[in-house]
């Protein structure tokens, strides 16, 4: 298989997580919406005990240690996380991915739903505090 380089060298299979067959649950799928989709419906939560659970897991962290960073650094953090447990070695076209695999990977998702949140929030509030002219002690997200 060709690697493909974005920050280093990157299995083409990281970048066309669409086109990764999978069979999930006994259905059908690829790897992209296992990450999308399958993993949170999989949870079997309501909308809002689903949030309930983002905001507890968030209760429980520093969100001003979430917040750290630049956008750069966050997509980098990204991307070691999906290299490490979104595209292991092992899965190959085809797969069955059930109960194991979600296991494994469902507090991965929650944990970047709610990072996603903080950093999604400190973006905006860095947009919109610089379109109204005011100074935010904590901004990071677009420091070079």
């Amino acid at each position: 298989m060709k690697s493909r380089t974005l920050k280093g060298r990157i299995p083409s299979i990281i970048i066309h997580g669409n086109s990764v067959r999978i069979v999930w649950f006994d259905k059908k799928s690829n790897l992209h919406e296992i990450w999308d989709n399958e993993i949170i419906r999989k949870a079997n939560l309501s909308e809002k005990e689903y949030a309930e659970e983002l905001d507890t897991l968030l209760n429980s962290q520093d969100a001003r240690k979430i917040r750290t960073g630049t956008i750069v650094g966050w997509a980098n953090q990204c991307h070691e996380i999906a290299r490490v447990c979104a595209y292991p070695q092992n899965i190959k076209n085809d797969n069955a991915l059930g109960i194991s695999y979600f296991t494994m990977n469902r507090s991965v998702v929650n944990q970047q739903l709610a990072t996603a949140g903080v950093r999604l929030a400190e973006v905006l509030s860095d947009i919109f505090d610089r379109d109204t002219g005011r100074q935010r002690k904590t901004s990071t997200a677009f420091s070079h």
